[in-house]
């Protein structure tokens, strides 16, 4: 598809990266493949981009609910620097199991209390 490495298909690719936003509820899976997808095209079109640069924009692409996360990366790690792109991508996974976790307990005890009622 970018075949052509010129800079128009460089800032397509690009712009395309740069207005990709996960929606809360959606699949984090679903948003990580999407995002690596247009990471592969922007080395398809020699677009250097360094690894905590990609860790950094996929942060980028969350909603303020994930806030949290964002704190949780700064504090690990020497000095909070180190924020490569495998590193977020499990972090957001586990973030979204962990989530769906607690909305399945949250669920279950409101079950309860409606029984018991």
């Amino acid at each position: 598809m970018f075949q052509n490495k010129n800079v128009v298909n460089r800032v397509l690719v690009f712009r395309k990266l740069m207005r990709l936003r996960y929606q809360d509820g959606s699949s984090m899976a679903e948003h990580t493949n999407a995002f690596e997808g247009l990471i592969y095209q922007a080395t398809s079109l020699e677009v250097p981009l360094a690894n905590e640069v990609l860790g950094l924009l996929l942060l980028s692409c969350l909603p303020d609910s994930w806030e949290t996360l964002f704190v949780t990366l700064g504090n690990v790690g020497p000095e909070g620097k180190q924020v490569s792109l495998a590193r977020v991508k499990s972090s957001l996974l586990d973030e979204e199991a962990r989530r769906k976790d607690k909305e399945v307990i949250s669920n279950s005890k409101a079950l309860i209390t409606e029984s018991d009622a």
